[in-house]
């Protein structure tokens, strides 16, 4: 889902692109969701949608990070950091952390975090 809003031309109204500079010799680009009716997903106002795209020295993603800061107390944040690498000319996920982070006054969800590498890429 967020491909498509990032990606298709019907929704990129939606969002600001703005680059950031070098950070550990990756070029850095931050997207943000603005909140809209029609969205594909329930985003509130004063939610805070974020996508960090980080570009080896030939423009191809090293690194995505999605961040959503949900506003309401009872609400949950959430962070996924994904690395990727080469493989067979094909882009793919190296390592994952996915971070769940329940607000201030919700009792119903434990905080929350899986983290997943991804190995044993051999050519076929």
């Amino acid at each position: 889902m967020a491909a498509n809003i990032f990606c298709h031309s019907k929704y990129r109204k939606r969002f600001y692109c703005d680059y950031k500079g070098v950070e550990n010799n990756l070029d850095l680009w931050e997207f943000v969701i603005r909140s809209s009716n029609d969205m594909l997903w329930n985003l509130n106002k004063e939610d805070e949608f974020r996508c960090y795209v980080y570009l080896d020295n030939n423009g191809i993603i090293a690194r995505i990070d999605v961040h959503l800061t949900s506003h309401l107390e009872s609400g949950i944040s959430y962070l996924l950091e994904t690395d990727y690498v080469l493989f067979d000319r094909k882009l793919v996920a190296s390592e994952t952390m996915m971070k769940l982070l329940p607000n201030a006054i919700n009792n119903d969800t434990p905080e929350l975090l899986v983290k997943i590498n991804y190995s044993d890429f051999q050519e076929r």
